[in-house]
């Protein structure tokens, strides 16, 4: 440990907390032997350092005296109330330059939570924009000597090796403890805290937490698998990814590609190979519970291999709710829904109807939200338009007011050689006995109002 290895990381030492020197002790400490190699990434050290300072328990006392000038000591001392959450966000907004999504890749929050933050810690500060950013980079001046550190990680360093030997103490009493349970007749599931969602039922069993450089455009449930379609954030990145999970045998896996070598994924073996049968891998796939399996690709992106193991590295397997705009009450008869998509960017919901048979002409519709001025039709309670559309297909519709949107029943009509719709009256009778049966949440805005789609949706 050199003096020139602690420069950026007591510069956001200090601009996190008032007690620089123990703060960046505790970083090395906990960065045991990737110390060398962290000392030569500024943006691991970084994220190393914030989430050692959000979950450390240590109270950062003050260790070293500065006295700001007096038009910003009002500045500092605000910073220095903030609670650690939003102190961090700030330091990382308005000293790094980071975005939302970069940051909240690096606290482990979403986004939502991060801009929530961010405004929360401005109102406390009360600052404009250039006193906030002069009073935290005055804080990063602060003369914190390397020989501190080094002195409080050798006092840590030895609190821990204390600890580590009670540690082999009771790992010995627990060894013995275990031995004694195995010679216990009991049978013991294997421990698999991993959620697996079961058939046709309407609840995420996957959650992404924030990818940097990567956004979710869209996520979709179906009957025995769900779907997340990522987009870049930077528009001149080419390509796209997108995972997959569900039963082993579902048929949307089709054919696996070729195996060219494997690495771990939270303790389980995964594989990596290549979808166009070119030599780098840009597919990563593994079975994160006994019957079921993940399938993370990037097609067309550069470096997709270590896009797909970053990926797969904030993919965690416990449920999560879809929370849908309406409720149906009752389908028509034969009718049952087969998936569910949510949008993001515009934001909408779809919700894909199908009859297996060939009911007068119209086998499949939708029921859908979509964001303000991305559908028609909300003025009227129903409104039945003429089809409209070009080609051997036309469109039929009724939509239920939603706020300044609308939720609408859709469907496609093929048309004979003249142009007249087949069956469109019959069509229409059937979007209108559904939109019938939908029940519109309270709120277009808030969603914490919005079905919970296990509830929303009807049994088959």
């Amino acid at each position: 440990m050199v003096a020139d290895d602690l420069t950026d990381l007591l510069r956001w030492c200090a601009a996190l907390c008032e007690a620089p020197a123990e703060l960046a002790a505790e970083v090395v400490l906990a960065a045991g032997h990737r110390w060398p190699a962290l000392a030569e990434s500024p943006e691991q050290l970084r994220e190393l350092t914030v989430r050692t300072y959000l979950g450390s328990r240590r109270q950062f006392r003050p260790a070293i005296a500065f006295e700001p000038t007096a038009d910003l000591a009002a500045v500092q001392a605000a910073v220095a109330a903030l609670p650690r959450l939003p102190r961090a966000v700030l330091v990382l907004y308005v000293l790094e330059h980071l975005t939302r999504v970069e940051i909240a890749a690096i606290v482990d929050r979403p986004p939502s939570v991060v801009a929530r933050e961010y405004e929360h810690a401005r109102i406390l500060v009360g600052a404009d924009g250039y006193a906030l950013a002069t009073a935290l980079s005055m804080l990063t001046w602060q003369p914190v000597e390397a020989t501190d550190v080094q002195r409080i990680w050798r006092l840590r360093s030895a609190e821990v090796a204390r600890h580590r030997r009670r540690r082999r103490v009771l790992a010995a009493v627990a060894a013995i403890a275990a031995a004694l349970l195995i010679a216990v007749p009991t049978v013991l599931a294997r421990q698999q805290p991993d959620q697996v969602r079961a058939k046709g039922e309407w609840v995420f069993s996957s959650q992404l937490r924030p990818v940097s450089g990567w956004l979710v455009d869209s996520r979709t449930i179906a009957a025995d698998w769900e779907y997340t379609s990522l987009r870049p954030t930077n528009p001149s990145v080419t390509g796209g990814c997108w995972i997959a999970i569900g039963v082993k045998g579902a048929a949307w896996i089709g054919t696996l590609p070729r195996v060219r070598k494997t690495v771990l994924v939270r303790g389980r073996r995964a594989f990596l190979g290549n979808i166009e049968n070119n030599y780098a891998s840009n597919a990563l796939w593994w079975r994160y519970a006994d019957d079921s399996l993940a399938v993370i690709e990037c097609p067309g992106v550069a470096d997709a291999e270590s896009v797909v193991v970053r990926i797969a590295g904030r993919l965690t397997f416990r449920t999560e709710r879809m929370l849908i705009p309406f409720r149906i009450r009752e389908l028509p008869t034969g009718y049952e829904v087969t998936s569910v998509t949510q949008h993001t960017g515009p934001d909408s919901t779809v919700v894909q109807v199908v009859r297996g048979d060939y009911p007068e002409g119209i086998l499949q519709f939708t029921i859908g939200y979509r964001a303000p001025g991305q559908t028609g039709g909300a003025g009227n309670p129903i409104e039945m338009p003429a089809p409209t559309g070009v080609g051997s297909q036309r469109w039929a519709s009724a939509c239920l007011p939603f706020g300044d949107s609308g939720i609408c029943v859709e469907a496609k009509m093929p048309v004979d050689d003249d142009g007249v719709p087949y069956s469109r009256g019959v069509v229409r009778s059937l979007l209108q006995q559904t939109a019938d049966q939908l029940q519109v949440a309270p709120s277009q805005r808030d969603r914490g109002r919005w079905y919970d789609a296990r509830d929303a949706i009807p049994a088959p």
